[in-house]
């Protein structure tokens, strides 16, 4: 018999971090106006960076789709940082975060720490950004 299997979504989307998406699109909006696309750069590459984390991790060793919860941890993540930091340092610190301050402690809805400020704080006593 030839079934195919049914294929799993990716990304969860939940309503609520839809909603805190959506609500940050301002202060998105208002980085750009005031520090240029290069907060766009940074916010990009540290979702992408965030998002492949959280996929790998759970690829590895849960078999579940990504929650949208790490787009809203990348976006406020990346509104903590300063426009001018080198992308390799944020991408460090969104990795950091997001390992060590989700993943580690089982995922969405089981971490002590919030993701986004577990990786700010280690770039800030890693690299004094």
């Amino acid at each position: 018999m030839n079934q195919q299997a049914k294929k799993k979504p990716i990304v969860k989307w939940q309503k609520p971090n839809v909603g805190v998406m959506t609500a940050l699109i301002p202060a998105i909006i208002a980085s750009v106006y005031y520090f240029g696309l290069r907060s766009l750069i940074l916010l990009a590459v540290v979702t992408v960076s965030g998002f492949l984390t959280e996929y790998i991790f759970l690829k590895a060793y849960y078999k579940e789709p990504v929650s949208s919860a790490v787009f809203v941890t990348c976006f406020l993540f990346t509104l903590t940082l300063p426009p001018t930091l080198p992308i390799w340092i944020a991408v460090v610190g969104i990795v950091f975060g997001v390992l060590f301050g989700k993943m580690v402690f089982g995922g969405f809805g089981r971490n002590i720490f919030n993701p986004a400020i577990t990786g700010r704080a280690f770039i800030y006593v890693s690299f004094g950004a």
